[in-house]
């Protein structure tokens, strides 16, 4: 047996240089990754503006549209915000996005927000009636 101990030793040594060089690698990989990513080769965000967004999330900011404007009642601020999604006719955007929300079985309270911003555009409809009213 001692004979084999003085064998192992090595071994064990090697793999353990090896790790700890493997690891070296990993970290000093990543801190060069990082500094590329932040300092050299940064985000450039390009075509961010709000009629460039995807439908879906178009949905969401007017959903969030509407519940900031249940909870201010400023709706001098809400259109302004909807206009700034680049819809040329809000209202029948409006109706189009919460028939297709209630279709799709969204949350009623997201649908309440929307159909809240359609109120005051004056588009209203039956299907829409049950979400209808003050949600404040």
């Amino acid at each position: 047996m001692e004979a084999s101990s003085p064998r192992r030793r090595p071994f064990f040594r090697a793999v353990k240089e090896k790790a700890l060089l493997a690891l070296a690698g990993l970290v000093a990989g990543l801190a060069i990754g990082i500094f590329l990513g932040w300092n050299v080769w940064p985000v450039q965000y390009y075509d961010t503006d709000f009629p460039s967004l995807h439908p879906v999330y178009k949905v969401d900011y007017a959903v969030m549209v509407g519940a900031a404007y249940e909870l201010a009642g400023d709706w001098e601020r809400a259109a302004s915000r909807l206009a700034g999604l680049g819809e040329e006719e809000v209202g029948a955007w409006l109706r189009q996005t919460i028939h297709e929300a209630i279709a799709a079985g969204r949350d009623p309270t997201e649908i309440r927000h929307l159909v809240s911003l359609a109120e005051p555009l004056g588009v209203s409809t039956e299907i829409m009636a049950p979400f209808a009213g003050d949600g404040r």
